[in-house]
This record gives C-alpha cells, sequence and structure tokens, in this order.
C-alpha cells in the first residue's frame, strides 16, 4: 500500500501539491488507522490542508534532526516563526522585516543583530525551510537577497499548515526539562514494560531506524522481535513492500523499492560515498574478531586513515562540487555522515561500527578498489 510509504517518506501530504493522494489516503484512513495506531502508537492528522502521519521515533537519533540546520538558534527561530504564523490566517500575506521584528522580540535572554551576516543566513535557512515544506508561499522576492542586505523585504503567504507542525503532547510541555522527559512522554502513564509499549517500541524502531541492535538496554525488545519476527513482517508487508533481515545481533526492515523513497541510500553523493566506505570498512574488517553485539572497534586515527585511503581511490569518480575540496574535507564531513546516521558511534577515541555497515556497500565502476 503506497499511501502509508508516502505518509512515512514525507513530513505531509498537502492536497493543494497531490490531491489525487490526499484522497486516496482518505479513501483507506481506517486501515491505516487501524494499524499505526495499534502497531505503532501513531495518530494520523487529517485537515482540509493536509494529512501527516505523526512519527515518533523509540530512540532519538542524531540524523532525526532538521539537516539544514546548523545550529541551536535556527530551532529557536522556527519556533519563533511558527509562532508568527498562528496569528495569521490562511493566505494572509506579511513582509519579511514583520519576522524579523516579532524575532528579535522573542528572543529575551540575548540579543539578535540582524546586521551580521551569520545570522541573516540562519533565518534565511529557517524560512527556506518553511517554504519548502509547505508552510510558507514567496509572492515577491527573494529571501537569498538578505544576506547581503539587511533591508531587503520579501513578500510571504502563510499557508495554514504551520499549526500542525509540532506533534500534539498529552501532558504540559512545560514541565518537560530534559530530552528523556520528551521520551518518557510519548507513553504518557503507561508502564513501558508492558506488552503494548514493547510492541510499538520494536516498530518504530524497524520503522524509523537503520537498524535494531541487539545492545545491552534492549535485550528484552531484541528477543521480542526474534520470537515474533514473522508476524511482524506480515503487519509490515500488509503495507510497505519490504522484508526482515534477522541476524545474531541486528535486525532490518528492508524496502524493495527504496530508491523510489525519501530513505537511505538516496540518490546522491554523500550516500554514493557512505557506500563506498562500508564497502572499505568490510575489506579492513576481514577476519578480524569482533566485539560483543558483532560490533568491529578501532581507534579513531584508524579510522580515519581508513576513510582518508577510500575517498583517496573514489575521488576522481564523484562530481565536480566534492573534487573541488581536499580528501581531508571530505573525509571529515563522510565521518559526520556516517555518525549521524549511526553507523558509527565514537566514545573516548574509539570508533564502534555498527552491524548495520556490513549489510550495504558500493563501488564505483572503473574504480579499482585497490588503487
Amino acid at each position: 500500500m503506497k499511501e502509508l510509504q508516502s505518509l512515512i517518506a514525507k513530513q505531509w501530504i498537502i492536497k493543494a501539491d497531490d490531491p489525487e493522494l490526499y484522497y486516496k489516503i482518505k479513501d483507506q484512513l481506517k486501515i491505516l488507522r487501524n494499524f499505526v495506531q495499534e502497531k505503532l502508537g501513531y495518530q494520523i492528522i487529517v485537515s482540509p490542508l493536509m494529512i501527516k502521519l505523526e512519527k515518533l521515533p523509540a530512540k532519538a537519533e542524531p540524523w532525526m534532526g532538521i539537516q539544514e540546520f546548523q545550529s541551536i538558534k535556527e530551532y529557536q527561530m522556527l519556533c519563533f516563526v511558527l509562532m508568527f504564523l498562528e496569528d495569521k490566517e490562511n493566505e494572509q500575506q506579511f513582509v519579511l522585516s514583520e519576522i524579523t521584528e516579532f524575532i528579535l522580540v522573542q528572543f529575551q535572554d540575548e540579543s539578535i543583530d540582524w546586521t551580521k551576516f551569520t545570522t541573516r543566513k540562519q533565518l534565511i535557512r529557517v524560512l527556506k525551510f518553511c517554504v519548502d515544506m509547505g508552510m510558507l508561499v514567496v509572492n515577491d522576492g527573494d529571501g537569498e537577497l538578505f544576506s547581503k542586505d539587511v533591508e531587503i523585504e520579501v513578500l510571504y503567504e502563510n499557508t495554514g499548515i504551520s499549526r500542525y507542525f509540532l506533534r500534539n503532547f498529552f501532558s504540559d510541555v512545560l514541565r518537560l526539562n530534559q530530552p528523556r522527559d520528551f521520551h518518557d512522554s510519548t507513553w504518557f502513564d503507561v508502564d513501558e514494560t508492558s506488552g503494548i509499549v514493547r510492541r510499538q517500541r520494536v516498530y518504530r524502531r524497524l520503522l524509523l531506524s537503520p537498524g535494531v541492535y541487539r545492545e545491552n538496554d534492549a535485550l528484552e525488545d531484541f528477543a521480542y522481535l526474534r520470537n515474533k519476527r514473522n508476524q511482524i513482517e506480515r503487519d509490515f508487508q500488509s503495507f510497505l513492500p519490504c522484508e526482515i533481515h534477522l541476524h545474531k545481533s541486528s535486525a532490518y526492515l528492508v524496502l524493495e523499492d527504496y530508491k523510489k523513497s525519501s530513505y537511505f541510500p538516496k540518490t546522491q553523493a554523500k550516500d554514493e560515498v557512505l557506500l563506498c566506505i562500508c564497502k572499505a570498512i568490510q575489506e579492513y574488517a576481514g577476519e578480524q574478531v569482533l566485539a560483543e553485539h558483532e560490533i568491529l572497534s578501532l581507534s579513531f586515527k584508524d579510522f580515519e586513515h581508513l576513510v582518508f585511503q577510500c575517498i583517496t581511490r573514489i575521488i576522481k569518480a564523484l562530481p565536480k562540487t566534492y573534487r573541488d575540496k581536499t580528501v581531508s574535507l571530505l573525509s571529515n564531513e563522510a565521518i559526520e555522515h556516517l555518525i549521524n546516521y549511526g553507523f558509527v558511534v565514537v566514545e573516548n577515541e574509539i570508533v564502534k561500527i555498527q552491524p548495520i555497515v556490513a549489510k550495504i556497500g558500493g563501488s564505483y565502476e572503473g574504480v579499482d578498489d585497490n588503487e
């Protein structure tokens, strides 16, 4: 059922952008809701403007942030933009200076200086994200010019969709102070060791994480997955073209037509580089003895050298924007992506390579791996 796959892959389905898909999902709403509520504990939010599957992770991971953002301040700005839009009617227009003035007032603990290039670029990224998500429409002007001229004006229009961006909470959000508090609020007033919560946690990990690992703090969850593997696979296959790959210490939900989705690997050079590095790690591992839970450990220095050698071999096959960078810079970016995806974990200068790296790999045609 492609309807569920679309809901998973996208933030939401906007009626104005894809009315055919919007109505297809509405027609299948009862069946979809039964599955996502029972197996995942998710809600499907329906409005005249859009349909959204409110996806909550069982475990927060670095890649789940907004990839376009580069600082905490951009998340703060986004919240203030959402507050600003709360008071606007659908299709109401406003100019850029109204947003900058509103944000200036909201930052009480620190000053915002719009004369600084860095600050203006931060807001540009936030507003571009809002436009890309369909929360704003640019009616006149170019927001990118704000980086060059603080006096530039851009005419925006509120679509009304922004009010559905933040998730619904079942408790007072002002009482949540730590990241763990937000996690605990997911199953409000329910014992996390109960069968219902364990089932939903396992299904969520399979759906949203690159892999589910047999970790010391999740041994019972992995045992549940192993025992219920066939039932879980049938449940997912009722809605997605997929299969579950179960190993000694890890499990994966593998989509058959991933190239048509927004999942890893995407058809872009960044992910292609990671596939080449994964293959290089597999060759390096050889017959080495793995640590507990099929994890390969090596020093950060050795890992940097391995990645550097891989980039050196494939750099001629990369797009020009990559070839214009140094191998060192590309290596640092690749390591950051590997960490963000959860493929490797760095602890005290030791790199722990996760089992998923043994599952995936790739190479460029015409590039000799042994060069």
